[in-house]
C-alpha cells in the first residue's frame, strides 16, 4: 500500500512541476496521499505491534483520505487542462 502510494506522490509532484495539474488542487492531493498513507499504515502497524489503534476509525479515515486524494488528482488534471 505504501509503495503504491509513494509512486502516486512522486507522479503528482512531477505533474505539478510540469504544470500538467492545477497547482493548488494537485498539491492538496499530494499532501492527502502522504497524510492518508501515514494514518492508514500507522494504525495497522500499531494494531499489529502495540496491540492498540492510533485513534478510533483511523484506518478507514486514512483509506478514505487516500481515495479522496485520487479524486483530487483527477479533478486537478481536468481543471489543469483548461
Amino acid at each position: 500500500m505504501l509503495l503504491f502510494h509513494a509512486t502516486a506522490i512522486l507522479a503528482a509532484v512531477t505533474l505539478l512541476a510540469r504544470s500538467l495539474l492545477h497547482g493548488r488542487i494537485g498539491l492538496i492531493a499530494a499532501f492527502g496521499f502522504v497524510i492518508g498513507a501515514v494514518i492508514f499504515a500507522g494504525d495497522l502497524t500499531l494494531r499489529q505491534y502495540a496491540g492498540h489503534s492510533l485513534f478510533p476509525m483511523a484506518a478507514p479515515t486514512g483509506g478514505t483520505l487516500m481515495i479522496l486524494s485520487w479524486l483530487a488528482v483527477t479533478l486537478a488534471a481536468v481543471v489543469g487542462k483548461r
